[in-house]
Formats: structure tokens, sequence, C-alpha cells
């Protein structure tokens, strides 16, 4: 198995544009790497750098710390499954797998054995005769893994693997994914913009942003300790609200207490930024997830903001509040069942625990506002 080092690596197009900005990471022999990020963000660039489909304007590229970065496509030893998943209609199903291998000038009794087993790995060995054409999306999908893998590539490259294949099917994809990965035991580098996707097949995630690593982890951390109001507002849900640092613990160099109204103060446990982003009397802006935060009907703790409940949307396996601040901001909570005391117009308050707040730098509301 082979670890994969990227060390600095810009991709600069003509006209002065980088799809890739000084990116670095390093993948672990054997492991999930996932480059998370919107459309445009660099993540298929970087990865296509990785294939040596493109050359880098700088920057290494590292196999087992032998540099790799002048390297052809084809003395790389790169599995790559597409977004279309690049399948040969005139072909059997046996025949497309095949294809790499008589590629190379394996022998047949080499081919027959190796196609077999890829496709007893992804579970459609009774496919062989067939045509992509006769095959489900998620079958087609399998098919393109089997023939990325049937050589037994260095590394493995997905870029949107999922992203043609209706929702239900996507969801369902995710752990066959998975599955296959580790028992190929291949390194992987897989490519997404569906968060939840991201979070749920990979033992590491980077947030890619303008070209550049936003951060990098493993999926609880980037979820449950975003490093910027960015992440926080690419990943799953977010709550923003403007508020005013009041004082801040010089001990911990976390905690501290904000206000959001002169009445309304509570603490947060998190302070997301340099520290000098947080002195007593600072703007700042804080951040929550929904499913993090509860609603009541009167203040149970000094952690109660006060709302009016404006929307109630039952969405089966939650319910979401929809409610509006005093400040005029609006907030959702997202609840396991119904509060039946708490109906639509009623006054009612929001509820948070310190531990699941964060307050990051007042200046990062209007890049998350405009979209950057």
């Amino acid at each position: 198995m082979v670890n994969l080092s990227v060390k600095d690596l810009i991709k600069e197009f003509p006209g002065g544009v980088r799809a890739v900005d000084g990116v670095n990471f390093t993948v672990s022999a054997g492991s999930l790497f996932t480059l998370l990020g919107p459309s445009g963000c660099g993540k298929t660039t970087t990865l296509r750098l990785v294939a040596g489909l493109e050359s880098p304007t700088s920057g290494h590229i590292l196999f087992n710390n032998e540099d790799y970065t002048t390297f052809p496509p084809h003395r790389r030893n790169i599995g790559m499954v597409f977004q279309s998943y690049a399948l040969f209609p005139h072909m059997t199903v046996f025949e497309n797998v095949a294809y790499g291998l008589r590629v190379r000038n394996a022998s047949n009794e080499d081919i027959r054995r190796r196609v077999g087993d890829a496709l007893d790995l992804v579970g459609l060995e009774h496919t062989a005769d067939r045509r992509p054409s006769q095959l489900s999306g998620g079958q087609q999908q399998r098919i393109a893994l089997a023939r990325a893998l049937v050589y037994d590539p260095s590394i493995l490259l997905l870029d949107e693997p999922l992203s043609n294949l209706d929702a239900k099917l996507r969801v369902q994809m995710r752990s066959e994914i998975r599955r296959i990965q580790k028992a190929a035991g291949a390194t992987t580098v897989y490519v997404t913009h569906d968060q939840e996707e991201a979070l749920s097949i990979s033992d590491v995630v980077a947030v890619l942003h303008s070209g550049s690593i936003s951060q990098m982890g493993l999926p609880h951390e980037i979820y449950e300790k975003p490093a910027s109001a960015i992440v926080a507002d690419f990943i799953g849900k977010a709550n923003f609200i403007d508020c005013e640092v009041v004082s801040r613990n010089q001990h911990s160099g976390e905690r501290c207490l904000v206000s959001i109204t002169p009445e309304c103060v509570i603490e947060v446990g998190r302070c997301a930024g340099e520290k000098s982003a947080f002195a007593d009397g600072r703007p700042a802006l804080l951040f929550f997830r929904p499913e993090k935060a509860s609603i009541a009907k009167t203040a149970v703790s000094r952690q109660s903001i006060p709302c009016t409940v404006t929307q109630i949307l039952y969405l089966g396996e939650s319910v979401r509040y929809m409610v509006e601040l005093v400040t005029g901001e609006n907030v959702s909570v997202a609840l396991n069942r119904r509060v039946e005391s708490i109906t639509e117009g009623d006054s009612a308050f929001v509820i948070t625990e310190p531990a699941d707040c964060t307050i990051y730098p007042y200046e990062q509301k209007a890049m998350i506002e405009g979209g950057n």
C-alpha cells in the first residue's frame, strides 16, 4: 500500500486564476481521504494533479516519499472512477473490467482470475456477460469501481462517483463504496460536494475553499468544531447570531460571556480565532447547530434566548422550529419530537449549552453572506 503526500501544490491557469493554491495533505496507506467543497473550489483539479492528468504550476506529489510530480499518468498506477463511469457500451462487463489488464499485457489466465476476484469483491460476478446498458446505475458504478481496482492500483481516485444516482441509491452506495475500499485496502482520494456523504465514509476530510484547505481532520472534528464560519456554514445546518463579547476567561482562553441583547447574556464554550478578535466589547458571530439546541415555553437556564415561533415543520424523523429573535434574526431548532405546549406565534426560548456554542470573528460574517 502507498502513502500519498501533496506538498505546496499550486495550479494556475491562464489569466492568473489559481484553481489550487498551496494545498498540503497526506493520505495514510489504506485510508479514505475526502476532498470536500462546493463547485469551483479546486477539488477536482487537485485530483487531476494527483492522477497526472494536469501538471502543477509548482509543488510536489509523492508516493511513498518518491517524487511523482512529473511522472505521466501511465507510470503512476492510478485507478480512477469518473462521475460518468466511462464504461464501454459495446463491451461486456467482463471485458470492461479486463480492459486495464489487457492494456498491461496480462495473460488470459491472470485476466480471468483477477476479473473474477474484482467482480466478486463488488458483488456482481453474475453480470459478467451483460452489457452496461443492462445494468442499473448502482451496478454500473460498482463495475467502474471493479475496473479501477482490478490491477491493484497504488492510489484509487474517485471523482463525484455517486452524483448521477438518485438520493436513495446514493445513500445505499456510500456504505458499499466504504466496504469495497476497506476490503481492497486501497489508498483512496474521494472528491465530493456532498457533506453527508463525506462525513459518513471518510477517515479524514479536507474542506476546500477557493483553492485552499480551510480545515482538515476527522469527520466528527470537522462537524463539531469547525475552524471558521465558512466551514460551519458549509458543513450541515448552522445558526449564526450577532453578539458582543462581554468578558473572556483569560485563564481558559476559550469560555466567555456574550450578549445578544443587553438583557440576554449567555456563555460560549469556544472562541475560534485570534484572541484579539474577542476582546471585551468587540462584536462577534455566535454559532450553534439546530440539533444542539432545544426550545421551551419558559427560560429554564441562563442559556435561554427569547424568541417568537414563526413556523413548525414536521419532517417525520425530526421537528424543525423556525423562530425569530428579538433582534430580528432567524434561527432554527431541530428536535426529535414536538413540544406540545408550543404552537406557531407563541413566545418561547431557545435553550443552548455552552459547550455547543462557538464564536467567530465578526469579520467572517461578510464571507458567509457573500457566499465566498
